[in-house]
């Protein structure tokens, strides 16, 4: 789970979530990791001062078409907001993600600040294979151009689902999940070994063989 608060105004706060309990080593890696756990509880810590908490009206979150849900905001005063993410088992994949916008009730006067980010998130075009990116490899025009053709178009993503709140979250203060429940499997996935092969392909190609600081980068590669 990734909870990131976005910014805070007067008594507003904005969060963005996203929960799923599977996941690759990111775009560099081969293989899917599963946790098993069919639930996933977030705290927000309470603000200081705070008397009660709610969800602003334009709070929105989506979820997977394979399933997920998420509960309804519950704040316990002086320990926090909480919200329970429901997934399917992690072979199938699902997620929830979306915003979260909180409403603090206080009874002191609130400080206006500024946003805590102010990032737009790029779309990353740019394919990318052992670290060339960061090592200073510099991609033409034309070899970009190459390189997407070579690729193909990329999938269209299925269309992910709006989702409201359903049930109460989990705010019980229990022990620490033992080993055994939490534990994590992980295996070699195809689709992804399937992806990096046509990435290092399609950029061998553009620098016929050569890629610069990657000499045997190639090597191999048909």
């Amino acid at each position: 789970m990734l909870a990131i608060r976005l910014s805070s105004r007067g008594n507003r706060e904005v969060w963005l979530i996203f929960a799923r309990n599977w996941g690759n080593e990111g775009s560099c890696g081969t293989h899917q990791y599963f946790l098993n756990a069919p639930t996933l509880t977030l705290r927000i810590p309470w603000r200081e001062g705070a008397v009660g908490v709610r969800e602003a009206t334009d709070t929105n979150f989506r979820r997977s078409r394979v399933g997920g849900g998420r509960s309804r905001l519950t704040g316990i005063p002086g320990q926090g907001a909480f919200m329970t993410f429901r997934l399917l088992a992690p072979r199938h994949r699902s997620y929830v993600y979306g915003e979260l916008h909180l409403e603090w009730q206080t009874t002191a006067r609130v400080t206006t600040a500024q946003p805590l980010l102010e990032e737009r998130l790029n779309d990353f075009t740019l394919p990318a294979f052992a670290g060339a990116e960061a090592r200073g490899v510099t991609f033409t025009t034309a070899q970009l151009r190459a390189i997407r053709l070579q690729l193909g178009p990329r999938a269209e993503a299925e269309a992910d689902v709006p989702i409201g709140p359903s049930g109460r979250a989990s705010t019980a203060l229990v022990s620490r999940p033992t080993l055994e429940r939490m534990r994590a499997v992980s295996g070699v996935d195809p689709a992804q070994t399937s992806v990096m092969k046509a990435r290092l392909r399609a950029i061998c190609q553009a620098f016929n063989g050569q890629v610069p600081g990657h000499p045997r980068l190639c090597e191999g590669t048909p």
